[in-house]
């Protein structure tokens, strides 16, 4: 068997994988230390969550799913969970007498893997969340509680997360790469 080119197509398959599929982002801001905090506000601690469904150098595409991992317990009732981006837009408008109130701004530029634009706004009903070039904040539902953060783009932290399916190809090539290895020292050894 010739294991470079087992190597090669396991690399080959694994770019396009992750060509083809949507990327996901993890996303973590923390409360700005040089706001003005006005007590029983603005509460010390980081918002960590996820925007999925975001394609590879592409502009002004909208994410289809965000995803909240955890907030300060200071910001009350916001239990982390998915929401989708469209349906709860729709939630809001749905019972809010003005519809502007629930505004959802969806805007993201991925260029090689890394985000270079985010304009995400959505508030209203069960959370405030805006992650952006402008300032980011997650603010409780009765607006009594919120980590906001005025840096923008400069502090907030984006991480690619791997596609399920990317880990896999990328396990099979370690695995192929250390039996091609494993094989060469037998050879060797042999020898």
């Amino acid at each position: 068997m010739n294991w470079k080119l087992v190597i090669a197509a396991g690399a080959a398959s694994l770019a396009l994988a992750s060509q083809a599929q949507a990327l996901d982002f993890n996303f973590s801001f923390s409360e700005d230390p040089g706001l003005a905090v006005s007590p029983g506000v603005n509460v010390p601690g980081t918002v960590t969550g996820r925007i999925f469904g975001l394609q590879d150098n592409t502009s002004d595409q909208q994410a289809s799913f965000v995803e909240i991992f955890s907030v300060p317990a200071g910001v009350q009732d916001l239990p982390p969970g998915r929401f989708s981006v469209a349906g709860y837009a729709a939630f809001l408008n749905s019972f809010l007498d003005n519809p502007n109130i629930g505004i959802s701004q969806n805007d993201f530029d991925v260029q090689n893997g890394q985000i270079t634009l985010a304009v995400y706004q959505i508030f209203g009903g069960y959370f405030d969340l805006n992650v952006g070039n402008e300032f980011n904040s997650m603010v409780s539902p009765d607006s009594k509680s919120r980590v906001q953060n005025l840096g923008g783009f400069n502090a907030i932290t984006f991480s690619a997360a791997p596609e399920p399916a990317a880990w896999g190809l990328m396990l099979l090539g370690f695995g192929g790469l250390g039996a091609a290895l494993r094989s060469r020292r037998r050879s060797v050894a042999l020898a």
